[in-house]
């Protein structure tokens, strides 16, 4: 059985303000959930430009993550979603949502890409 909504937009920083990157090139979007969005250098070098990105990403987490559970409903056999979402990666208008198992060494990720106004699922790996 899915958790649907089981994040909030609340849960999410949702001013620019509050941004803050961390030495590791990780910046932490939920300190509720322990989500973070992850950097690569050149990003870094941009973080200022990419703040409404960060933002828009932020938002669209909990619509994302029950899409993300109904996806591996529809393809897994294993009862509920044993994962909680711990980093996102982007590159260009992709994210890729990087999700780790609770009870094992397990991981799954979905790609998504946006084309300005909606997010489209793009992409979605098996348990590994």
């Amino acid at each position: 059985m899915i958790e649907k909504n089981r994040y909030k937009a609340a849960d999410f920083i949702s001013k620019v303000s509050l941004l803050d990157m961390k030495v590791d090139n990780e910046i932490t979007i939920s300190e509720k959930h322990d989500i973070v969005i992850y950097l690569e250098p050149i990003q870094r070098v941009k973080f200022n430009e990419l703040i409404k990105w960060f933002e828009t990403i932020c938002m669209a987490v909990p619509d994302l993550d029950n899409q993300v559970q109904e996806y591996f409903e529809n393809k897994d056999s294993i009862d509920g979603f044993p994962f909680d979402l711990a980093v996102i990666y982007f590159e260009g208008n992709t994210i890729t949502m990087d999700y780790w198992g609770r009870n094992c060494n397990t991981q799954f990720d979905m790609k998504f890409i946006f084309d300005g106004k909606n997010w489209q699922r793009i992409e979605g790996n098996a348990v590994h």
